[in-house]
């Protein structure tokens, strides 16, 4: 039995309160009051975005969220303020949006809004919003971070021109997917001429995609940026980036995705240098599991040496071999 820290917000107070953010690709009235679907919220249709991820083509992030605890209203005309701020991976300020006034119904508030992205550099970034009770003063805010992607024609230019499509293409495509495709899949690659691997890659792809026919695929953007986000970080070579993905942490971000924490104890005293990757609920794992890696030379290249992770190497004694 594993078990794992869970924190839930304490609404049974007298300040106000704006539940987590819930990022979604469309929200909309619901036309038929007869429709009845998980996706409804408060008279909504809310088209979730679980991965958090909008691309260059994406205009808008919308998201959903409710105010709880705002003052009984005493006239029809009662408003909630609403300031979203846009921070950058580092925290510092990126982008301040005007500030919108609301309606209150009454002590709470559905929250529906959407964000502008166009013309936003690909990266993380978090958003804040701060609620405001017009009447009271009171304020709550809540944020959540999401990640705005392009579609990685460095990779394949057959994202954008399904026109072209070169070896060096078919070559680079067959690293990317390595560690996500079957023994079989692999074998029906490497034995497809030029076209063939073209079309294996297209039906690929869709076969993965979380929205069957979405022209943003997020699993094969998310793939790809794992695969270029591992070849920045864990490539042996300080100059030429191109052998993350080869490395065991590479490999490792890349099937999994990043972990939830991350503890590293540098070199001292003649220890080698490692690194614990958690990962605290993975989908088809136990839950809190982790990964050990060890830089055996201390060059930087670290080898995996235990993982509860399904399939992975268990070495319950594996700090005996650096010894």
């Amino acid at each position: 039995l594993s078990t794992f820290g869970l924190r839930v917000k304490d609404y049974n107070t007298a300040e106000a309160q704006v539940s987590d953010i819930e990022f979604a690709y469309d929200i909309r009235p619901v036309q038929d009051r007869n429709l009845v679907s998980t996706l409804i919220k408060s008279g909504r249709v809310v088209q979730p975005n679980p991965n958090r991820f909008v691309s260059d083509q994406d205009s808008l992030l919308y998201l959903y969220a409710e105010a709880y605890n705002l003052t009984e209203p005493k006239s029809e005309n009662e408003e909630l303020l609403l300031k979203a701020t846009l921070l950058d991976q580092f925290g510092e300020v990126f982008r301040e949006f005007p500030t919108q006034t609301l309606d209150k119904p009454g002590t709470s508030a559905v929250i529906t809004h959407a964000v502008p992205v166009i013309g936003l550099p690909g990266g993380n970034y978090e958003l804040q919003l701060v609620v405001e009770d017009k009447a009271s003063g009171r304020k709550a805010e809540t944020s959540k971070t999401f990640m705005m992607i392009y579609s990685f024609d460095q990779l394949a230019p057959t994202m954008t021109r399904e026109d072209v499509f070169s070896e060096e293409d078919a070559a680079l495509m067959e690293k990317v997917i390595r560690y996500i495709s079957s023994k079989e899949e692999k074998q029906t690659y490497e034995g497809l001429d030029l076209d063939g691997k073209r079309t294996f890659l297209a039906q690929f792809w869709e076969r993965k995609n979380p929205t069957p026919g979405r022209a943003i695929n997020v699993y094969k953007n998310e793939i790809f940026r794992r695969f270029a986000y591992a070849n920045q970080n864990f490539s042996t070579s300080l100059v030429d980036k191109t052998d993350g993905w080869r490395t065991d942490r590479g490999r490792v971000y890349i099937t999994y995705g990043s972990p939830d924490d991350i503890v590293r104890r540098p070199s001292r005293m003649g220890d080698k240098p490692i690194e614990i990757w958690y990962y605290f609920s993975l989908p088809g794992q136990k839950g809190n599991d982790y990964c050990i890696f060890v830089d055996q030379d201390g060059y930087g290249d670290y080898d995996l040496m235990s993982s509860t992770l399904i399939g992975e190497l268990y070495n319950p004694a594996w700090d005996e071999s650096l010894r």
